[in-house]
């Protein structure tokens, strides 16, 4: 019975192995993406504060603004203090 460990000169290739693996995935998804709506978080609270501050109070962006639907849908999937936030403008210069 053999004891002891492996050479680490074999650990190396696969590693950079899945590293290439990995950019490979990350690239392919932001390029066959584009032009598509965005989601996820950052999409639903930086369009609701824009809505917000349009007027139309808190609303899904996801049904209000793709494909110009305009379906006003009430939302509180969200926390409304960071849409709030968000909505507040910057101080002049």
């Amino acid at each position: 019975m053999r004891h002891g460990r492996r050479p680490v000169a074999h650990w190396w290739p696969w590693l950079g192995l899945f590293i290439v693996l990995g950019l490979a995935i990350r690239l392919d998804t932001v390029y066959s993406q584009a032009g598509k709506v965005a989601g996820g978080d950052a999409y639903f609270y930086y369009n609701a504060a824009k809505l917000l501050v349009a007027g139309h109070g808190f609303i899904n962006p996801y049904l209000y603004i793709p494909h110009g639907a305009h379906h006003v849908v009430q939302s509180a999937d969200f926390p409304p203090l960071f849409i709030f936030a968000l909505a507040i403008p910057p101080p002049s210069a």
